[in-house]
């Protein structure tokens, strides 16, 4: 059919699946309000992407933060959330999409050093990471942060922040 896509390798040899773009699962979904003082002393939290760009299948749900997968395959899982109320204090941060199967941690580094300091946009930090995770029907996967050492201070800014996915194969 004309909307179906088929998948093929890098060098264009045919994978032999062709998926219908109606079970193509992808969405991209932002932030429209700042959370304030989710983390700073250890606390992980999850991050809540509250309105969605668009959404294919309906599997991203904006209240929990979670995405279930519709379909078995590999996706491509990527994030970037801004951080605020950082200070020199808070010297370890990690962000973590964390899927049924395992998590996948990235972005691990003292965030209190990185933060911005400018007067305008003081003590924000983004940070930001991609996986290609291997899920199957029904496994779900959302963000989570966490950033310790001295108190609970560190809030979710609205600027940037983004959580997607696309199903590649």
């Amino acid at each position: 059919m004309a909307n179906d896509i088929a998948l093929t390798k890098w060098d264009n040899s045919k994978l032999g699946t062709v998926l219908p773009n109606r079970i193509r699962p992808s969405f991209l979904a932002q932030t429209t309000i700042a959370t304030a003082d989710v983390t700073g002393d250890g606390t992980s939290y999850i991050v809540i992407f509250d309105s969605e760009i668009f959404d294919e299948d309906n599997n991203y749900n904006p209240l929990t933060g979670i995405f279930t997968v519709p379909v078995s395959g590999k996706y491509l899982l990527s994030t970037g959330v801004c951080l605020e109320k950082l200070t020199d204090l808070h010297d370890t941060g990690i962000m973590t999409i964390s899927t049924t199967k395992r998590p996948y941690s990235f972005s691990r580094m003292n965030y209190g050093a990185l933060r911005t300091l400018n007067v305008l946009e003081s003590d924000i930090i983004t940070v930001s990471g991609s996986i290609f995770a291997d899920m199957d029907a029904n496994d779900t996967a959302l963000v989570k942060i966490s950033v310790s050492s001295s108190t609970k201070t560190v809030g979710i800014n609205i600027i940037g922040n983004y959580f997607s996915c696309i199903l590649l194969s």
